[in-house]
């Protein structure tokens, strides 16, 4: 199976995932296996939103910093819904 491997991830890593996959489930053709996919994906969403919301953090000024999460929020639903296009 063939991932878009990205800048700083590791083909290593993703080939490791398959195999884990197959060893512990026993996938049974081709649209089983692809779930591994969907598993590589949803770790590099997750690596997505940590670094956005770092980002948004570091803008943030220092009395919203309390609330950080809340003020990212807020700053999101004004803008251009970063998070909602990540989530699709």
């Amino acid at each position: 199976m063939q991932a878009d491997i990205l800048h700083r991830e590791s083909q290593e890593v993703f080939d490791e995932i398959i195999r884990e996959y197959v060893k512990r489930y026993h996938p049974d053709g081709l649209a089983e296996i692809r779930l591994v996919r969907a598993i590589w994906l949803e770790g590099r969403y997750v690596r997505i939103e940590t670094e956005v919301i770092k980002i948004r953090y570091a803008a943030l000024p220092a009395e919203a910093r309390e609330v950080a999460l809340g003020a990212i929020f807020v700053q999101d639903a004004e803008g251009a819904n970063l998070f909602q296009k990540i989530d699709l």
